[in-house]
């Protein structure tokens, strides 16, 4: 929602509570709103240098160009349960 994304943009510039780093985690990225993304990208493309965004979805396609192209982007896939020790 519109308050959510206001909260978590004043939140961004405060120094982690503990730790070095704040991470962010988007969770099926490719249902956020035009306007989410719009606010969202002053911050992706200067980001203080505490923070790190992940942006997970489902459908690359979805996720807006301007977001894409300040993003390393990495394909993930199921693996073998198996090999989980």
């Amino acid at each position: 929602s519109k308050d959510k994304i206001q909260n978590l943009l004043t939140s961004i510039p405060n120094s982690p509570l503990s730790g070095d780093r704040k991470t962010y985690i988007f969770d099926e990225a490719q249902e956020l709103t035009k306007q989410a993304f719009s606010s969202l990208l002053k911050v992706t493309e200067e980001p203080p240098p505490h923070v790190r965004f992940i942006f997970l979805t489902t459908d690359f396609e979805k996720i807006p160009l301007s977001i894409r192209s300040r993003s390393e982007c990495h394909s993930l896939s199921k693996i073998d349960p198996a090999i989980i020790r």
